[in-house]
């Protein structure tokens, strides 16, 4: 029997709206707090449930490199004179050093070579510098009923970890609100990086998980946050949450929360989550339970795979060179 199974609904500010039975909602993906799957026996989730946070932003790696390039060249019709030009100069009678045609195009594609090769590899240090940044994961270590901090590389963040974020940084993956720094359970994010507003907006943590992770934060003991818990504190991080499947929609997100402890389901709305790329602000840090991770966050959804960009002069050339290069054939 599912031991999360509630009958009545609280709204996102804590009150409760209602007392009739809620049916529950096709809500494809759960998700459990701490990846504690059940309390009796005590299991948990595995990592690999779903995809990891690691970034990939760079084209190329090492093996692929050389035949991409090449291959987008080839995209330009003038290379392709080129090189045509080339393998009928092998066979013509008379002809001078072929070297004559190879050398100007070798010379362009060498150039291409290492600005591609920089480019890339700025992309690469990028991505490297994201995927490195550490950020604080709530750990329980049930042999020794410990509940400590661990700084945790961005890329090593799984659904279901609980993690801390400060202000002015960058939310590493989807969030749910758990707790905030303000008594009112409150934060403040820009959005700047993913839909180009300055404005701040506000976000709210539930009062039931604000009311139990606000304990679990000290700026002054935070580096040796290091207690033994009790099996009813054990139960009250039992947290259980129901979201919809990944999807790119920046205006809308639906779900609902469940505690072990609690019996009424709290309805999570576009208010109560923080999606990746946007930054606090004004708030001095908030605890998250992570919904949604590396090419699953809405972020990464709506960064599409973007084929070669060329510039006007680029397409102009590419237009001349179709009608030009056939009449010098």
């Amino acid at each position: 029997m599912d031991q999360f199974h509630e009958e009545n609904v609280t709204s996102s500010n804590g009150i409760s709206t209602t007392r009739q039975p809620m049916p529950t909602p096709s809500l494809p993906r759960t998700v459990y707090a701490h990846r504690m799957q059940s309390y009796s026996p005590l299991t948990f989730t595995s990592i690999n449930e779903y995809c990891n946070n690691e970034v990939a932003t760079s084209i190329y790696t090492i093996w692929n490199f050389l035949p991409k390039v090449i291959y987008e060249q080839l995209h330009y019709m003038s290379n392709i004179f080129f090189i045509l030009g080339c393998i009928l100069h092998l066979f013509a009678d008379g002809a001078t050093s072929v070297f004559a045609i190879i050398g100007p195009l070798s010379f362009v594609l060498l150039v291409t070579l290492l600005k591609d090769a920089i480019f890339d590899i700025m992309r690469h240090r990028q991505d490297k510098q994201i995927n490195e940044r550490k950020f604080p994961i709530m750990h329980i270590n049930i042999d020794t009923k410990q509940i400590y901090w661990k700084l945790t590389k961005s890329q090593l963040i799984h659904v279901g970890d609980v993690i801390l974020c400060r202000m002015d940084e960058e939310f590493p993956c989807d969030l749910i609100i758990l707790a905030t720094s303000s008594n009112d359970c409150t934060c403040r994010i820009t959005t700047v990086n993913l839909d180009g507003e300055n404005t701040l907006k506000t976000q709210y943590s539930l009062l039931q998980t604000q009311c139990i992770y606000e304990h679990y934060f000290n700026d002054s003991i935070y580096y040796t946050f290091n207690n033994q818990y009790i099996d009813n504190q054990l139960k009250s991080l039992f947290i259980k949450v129901y979201c919809q499947q990944p999807n790119d929609d920046f205006t809308h997100f639906d779900g609902y929360l469940t505690l072990l402890t609690n019996s009424c389901k709290q309805s999570l709305t576009l208010r109560n989550i923080l999606y990746k790329g946007a930054k606090l602000k004004n708030t001095k840090w908030i605890i998250g339970l992570v919904v949604y991770t590396g090419n699953d966050t809405k972020l990464l959804l709506n960064s599409k795979t973007v084929k070669r960009k060329y510039s006007s002069r680029e397409n102009s050339d590419k237009l001349k060179e179709k009608y030009v290069c056939p009449k010098l054939g």
